[in-house]
């Protein structure tokens, strides 16, 4: 008896979850299509998504220091977590030198960027 694989929750979320795990599990196009669709039906919905980078951070935390590290990381937090607010933005998470947002309009993520 072939053993079961492991499923790690991809969001928490049960539902999502045990449908993406399904998802990744379907090698018949017409039958990822039916999936596509339900989860999409599900959870679906259109926006921007944003996503911050400091450039060069990782060489640059090796060469400056931790302490500087955490200080810059910090700071891009306070930056961008106000702005995208202002913006009709949702800050998604941080993690590391990146933070992720949410924008349900697109001209509402353009003026962020720009």
């Amino acid at each position: 008896m072939a053993d079961k694989p492991i499923r790690i929750p991809l969001t928490g979320h049960g539902l999502f979850d045990a449908l993406i795990a399904d998802f990744s599990d379907i090698a018949d196009p017409a039958e990822q299509e039916t999936a596509r669709a339900r989860i999409w039906d599900e959870f679906g919905t259109e926006g921007a998504v944003l996503i911050s980078d400091m450039a060069s951070f990782s060489s640059t935390s090796r060469k400056i220091g931790v302490c500087h590290f955490l200080k810059l990381i910090h700071r891009a937090r306070q930056t961008v977590a106000p702005i995208i607010a202002a913006n009709n933005g949702a800050l998604l998470k941080c993690d590391a030198d990146n933070c992720y947002a949410f924008f349900d309009r697109t001209d509402h993520r353009s003026a962020v960027v720009y």
